[in-house]
């Protein structure tokens, strides 16, 4: 009986290890040990014939997702992570765009030039919240910035804009709260909305006459801060309707430039006023006989 019962459970476990799938590997093949196939994939003996799975697999095609994973980001020796920089239809234009950073440079000094192209932009986030970073120098080559790009570098204290840059996007330094000076190119034309918002360790910054835009809430919390808006009106009006403390000698400096100018108009429509009574007064002398 016992042998019946020791026989029964044999057939079993043998039945149970032929459905489960067949073994590569070989006697004296260690290098196929884990190779298993699957049932329904088929197997193929070395010299034969490929299996209708082997075809298959062969010849699928797997969609791509996005042209953007097929590039990798490189990295520079001062751990700066950049890409080619493309145009709106997705062609790289042989430029570069800086996507982030890995390096310990207190320092960091952006190239103008990387891998034999003009680094143009400085993607949204790229240097978010890095912890390390003191000074930022961006060069004349970028004339493009994204969102937040320097936002909340909570060590950062310094920063200059290079010429190429026209626009500081929306929060491009929000809450950076250690923050104390900034240098902005005389070729910006707009400052997005909350820009500096919790910059409270910035005092003084120098609006260039270039301005011609500021954006909501662009000096929000910023309680220390003082513009120095003499060489633009357009600013000074923003500061005074946005209770933005402005420098009183640049303030008189503005006003006394404007005092100018209302001289000169009213010293021209006097002196065209004069002329005119004057030419009248001749006409009509001319005309009286004598």
């Amino acid at each position: 009986m016992k042998k019946i019962v020791l026989a029964i459970l044999a057939l079993a476990l043998a039945f149970a290890f032929a459905s489960c799938g067949a073994r590569l590997n070989k006697p004296g093949d260690p290098a196929q040990y884990y190779d298993t196939v699957l049932p329904g994939r088929g197997i193929s003996e070395e010299g034969g014939e490929k299996s209708p799975a082997e075809t298959d697999a062969e010849t699928v095609v797997i969609p791509k997702i996005s042209k953007f994973f097929d590039v990798v980001v490189k990295e520079t020796e001062s751990g700066i992570l950049y890409l080619p920089y493309t145009d709106e239809d997705g062609n790289e234009t042989g430029d570069i765009i800086i996507v982030g950073y890995n390096g310990t440079s207190f320092n960091v000094k952006i190239p103008p030039i990387i891998d034999g192209g003009n680094v143009r932009a400085i993607s949204e986030g790229a240097f978010f919240g890095k912890p390390y970073i003191y000074t930022i120098t961006i060069p004349d080559s970028v004339t493009e910035i994204g969102r937040a790009a320097f936002s909340a570098c909570p060590s950062l204290r310094s920063i200059k804009f290079g010429r190429g840059v026209m626009v500081l996007p929306e929060a491009v330094l929000r809450n950076c709260k250690q923050l104390t000076k900034v240098e902005l190119p005389d070729t910006l034309e707009v400052i997005g909305d909350r820009a500096f918002e919790g910059c409270i360790s910035l005092e003084h910054l120098y609006i260039p006459p270039s301005v011609k835009e500021i954006g909501h809430d662009a000096f929000m919390t910023c309680e220390r801060l003082t513009l120095d808006v003499s060489d633009n009106e357009y600013a000074a009006e923003y500061a005074k309707n946005n209770n933005v403390n402005i420098d009183l000698a640049a303030s008189y400096k503005v006003f006394r430039r404007q005092v100018y100018i209302g001289l000169g108009i009213g010293a021209a429509v006097a002196a065209v006023s004069i002329g005119v009574y004057l030419y009248m007064r001749s006409r009509k002398e001319k005309e009286q006989p004598w």
